[in-house]
């Protein structure tokens, strides 16, 4: 995740205040889905990331615990350590991170990323002003023509057709539905979806409500079991409503199985193999 720091550089940056971003019904939501997904992923660290005066990459790594904080930028760091920030005597400064910054997808598969930001500090590196210009560069994955050309396509693709409004009521039917079958099988607190529509994720709770990867090893095999390969619940326009219909059966069909094992009070017997575990743990 890329962050700007809270510096009044206004020749380059528009300050950013933190009572600002508190205002903005939209920014809370985004917090929570990026709080939800990070929860549901098992993501233990964020990278807060921004550049020196010369371009060269810096981070603050921030441990789950803080990630809130982090999102309400909150998370404090000695500027006078970075090379053209502050003097010692201005060194604590805040960071707040960009939300659009957390996920980036734009070419349908191709190797290709964009810098993304608040409009008004992004159209700073345009030409569509008479202040100053900043040049802003995403080195991520610096596309190829072929990248290019794909990602153009991509964005007509969304211009002409709507797809976000494709995904949310994709994604709205689904989460209703998993919500349905879920509630109705008696796990409607264990096995739960969350954030926006169009970028579902699910968790998986054990009897004391806490996230398991056993029950999660349980309720995918399900899914596999029965069809669906589901890691989240990210919907895409290649999608059905049968499509989506069937999904809701097989989660239907493997609630009824995750309230066995609640009811045990051990998942072990539904697994049948090793549990999955998180890519990035502190051991093996």
């Amino acid at each position: 995740m890329e962050s700007m720091t809270l510096e009044t550089q206004e020749r380059h940056l528009t300050e950013i205040t933190l009572s600002q971003q508190v205002q903005d019904p939209a920014l809370e939501a985004r917090k929570r889905d990026i709080l939800a997904e990070a929860e549901a992923s098992g993501v233990k660290f964020l990278r807060l990331q921004f550049t020196d005066i010369l371009g060269v990459i810096k981070n603050v790594e921030v441990p789950d615990r803080q990630f809130a904080a982090a999102l309400d930028g909150k998370v404090m760091f000695d500027g006078s350590s970075i090379e053209g920030f502050v003097r010692i005597e201005e060194s604590d400064m805040f960071l707040t991170p960009d939300l659009s910054t957390f996920g980036k997808a734009l070419g349908n598969g191709f190797a290709v990323s964009a810098l993304a930001g608040r409009r008004d500090l992004m159209e700073r590196g345009g030409i569509r002003h008479e202040q100053e210009r900043v040049f802003l560069l995403s080195t991520t994955h610096g596309a190829e023509t072929h990248s290019l050309a794909a990602a153009v396509a991509v964005m007509g693709i969304h211009e002409k057709e709507d797809v976000p409004a494709q995904l949310r009521r994709l994604g709205q039917r689904l989460a209703a539905g998993v919500a349905q079958v879920t509630a109705t099988a008696g796990v409607g607190d264990h096995l739960v979806t969350r954030g926006r529509p169009e970028n579902l994720v699910f968790a998986t709770l054990d009897q004391q409500l806490k996230p398991s990867q056993q029950y999660r090893t349980l309720f995918m095999r399900h899914l596999i079991l029965g069809g669906v390969l589901g890691p989240s619940f990210v919907v895409s326009t290649a999608l059905t409503d049968d499509d989506i219909d069937h999904t809701i059966d097989v989660v239907a069909d493997a609630s009824v199985v995750y309230r066995k094992a609640l009811d045990d009070g051990d998942p072990t017997p539904w697994l049948e193999g090793r549990s999955i575990k998180p890519v990035f743990r502190t051991f093996a």
